[in-house]
């Protein structure tokens, strides 16, 4: 995939993550799409890790990816950011993320998540 189609893609999958966008999201994980993250060192299929993102939204109110930095690579790329989120409480939080994408025939095949939860920090209001 050349690197101005997966700049593409990247973008509509960040832009369907943080709106909840699961109709995007269907569209362009690959059939066999395979999610990992390091918190619990587990590989989820495709139906689970779209749960996650449903899951999420209706943890937050608001979702964004701050920061973004894209490195592309011949099947993918490398998307550091800060995961942003208000909870409905209006609990905010935010924490340093990684990816690491693999694109096949155009659609995302495996993304394997980085989270760095010792800097998760959580806003003053509501937490204790």
């Amino acid at each position: 995939m050349e690197t101005r189609a997966a700049e593409q893609l990247a973008v509509e999958l960040t832009t369907a993550f943080e709106n909840g966008d699961l109709e995007t999201i269907e569209r362009i994980y690959a059939p066999n799409f395979i999610l990992w993250r390091n918190i619990d060192d587990r590989e989820e299929g495709r139906a689970a890790g779209i749960q996650s993102i449903v899951n999420l939204h209706n943890s937050f109110a608001k979702i964004r990816l701050e920061r973004l930095k894209r490195s592309f690579f011949d099947g993918g790329y490398v998307q550091q950011f800060v995961f942003s989120a208000v909870t409905h409480e209006g609990v905010a939080m935010s924490g340093p993320m990684c990816m690491v994408i693999l694109i096949e025939a155009g659609r995302i095949l495996r993304v394997d998540e980085y989270y760095d939860s010792v800097q998760d920090s959580r806003s003053e209001k509501g937490h204790a």
